[in-house]
């Protein structure tokens, strides 16, 4: 008997610009895009949804329309029940998520901005890019929304991937240049990214990147108060502004390490302890990411709380580096370069 995963596509897929719908699709297990297109695309050719966007976007190239309306219909007409599905999660940075496509499409009118979904089986959602996924990058890493994967290595992997399941996936030879030219290759800001992502997870564990937390915080003018052992109460780090820490903005910070997203229990309790300690404003520092329930306390909070997750702590290290402590420096040893920004085709 033919294994459906051995002839079935390989899609690669981002959700969001900025990562902003994953917490979303992992947890209700879909995959989307929308392209500001709101109607039911069921039944409509290519050249039908063509003509849907150019209507919605009138303004723009024919080239740029014709790319939305095609990529709109890979996920309607071309994306087949049993295909794969890659994810390069830009909220989880070093990790992909792989699953399997189980459902025909589904208009979902409540998914605003992108309701046009397939239901997909994940199999993996935190599959770790360690040294041997390096050239993996290369063909799953676009600026596109969706993609077929025409890179067999790369199809070879991703289905090794969905067998393994929970298990780690071997690493494989890179594939040659001349094959590496032929595809997309991976911007050098995202590679830069992803390498100070590394760096960062593995020398502040646990404790240590609640030190650099408060770090980045004294770099930006903040006093924060010396750690306290023991359960820390929703509470890692203790910040105010000025001299003595005496000013606004005051507030209590919390600091998740683990790759997990954090739940809205946690946030919670932080949007508790920013009363009890007497601070007016809270900052939650999640590497991991946030659940979708955790990102609605949030908004209810909006006044209160702000998010940083691993590309936002990265941001803020860059942003600060020089006026950062000689120690954190010499941990996290980087240098500025210039580099051409790419041109960005997602919608």
């Amino acid at each position: 008997m033919i294994d459906r995963d051995d002839q079935s596509t390989v899609w690669r897929m981002t959700l969001g610009k900025d990562g902003q719908y994953e917490s979303d699709a992992l947890e209700n297990n879909v995959v989307f895009v929308g392209f500001g297109i709101e109607e039911d695309l069921a039944g409509k050719s290519e050249e039908q949804i063509l003509r849907m966007v150019e209507e919605r976007w009138p303004s723009r190239s024919d080239g740029q329309n014709r790319s939305s309306a095609t990529k709109l219909s890979m996920l309607v007409n071309r994306m087949e029940v049993g295909d794969l599905v890659v994810v390069y999660l830009k909220k989880q940075l070093g990790n992909l998520a792989v699953g399997r496509v189980v459902g025909d499409y589904e208009f979902d009118a409540s998914k605003t901005g992108v309701p046009h979904t397939r239901e997909v089986e994940w199999v993996r959602t935190t599959l770790s890019i360690s040294d041997g996924w390096e050239p993996l990058l290369f063909y799953v890493r676009e600026r596109s929304t969706i993609n077929p994967v025409r890179h067999e290595e790369t199809i070879a992997r991703v289905r090794r991937a969905v067998h393994a399941g929970a298990a780690e996936v071997e690493a494989s030879p890179s594939p040659d240049d001349s094959t590496r030219e032929a595809e997309p290759k991976l911007p050098v800001s995202d590679l830069a990214k992803l390498q100070v992502a590394a760096l960062i997870h593995e020398r502040f564990p646990g404790k240590e990147m609640e030190r650099l937390v408060a770090g980045v915080l004294q770099a930006e003018g903040y006093t924060t108060a010396p750690p306290v052992g023991g359960a820390d109460q929703g509470v890692d780090v203790i910040a105010g502004h000025g001299l003595l820490g005496f000013e606004d903005p005051m507030m209590c910070v919390q600091v998740k390490h683990t790759i997990e997203p954090t739940s809205a229990e946690a946030v919670q309790r932080l949007r508790g302890a920013i009363d009890q300690f007497g601070a007016r404003q809270g900052l939650f520092v999640s590497w991991g990411g946030y659940k979708s329930t955790a990102l609605a306390v949030g908004r209810q909070s909006f006044f209160r709380i702000r998010f940083w997750d691993a590309n936002d702590l990265i941001d803020a290290v860059c942003r600060n580096y020089g006026n950062l402590s000689t120690e954190l420096r010499a941990e996290i040893p980087l240098q500025q370069v210039w580099a051409v920004v790419p041109d960005d085709d997602e919608a």
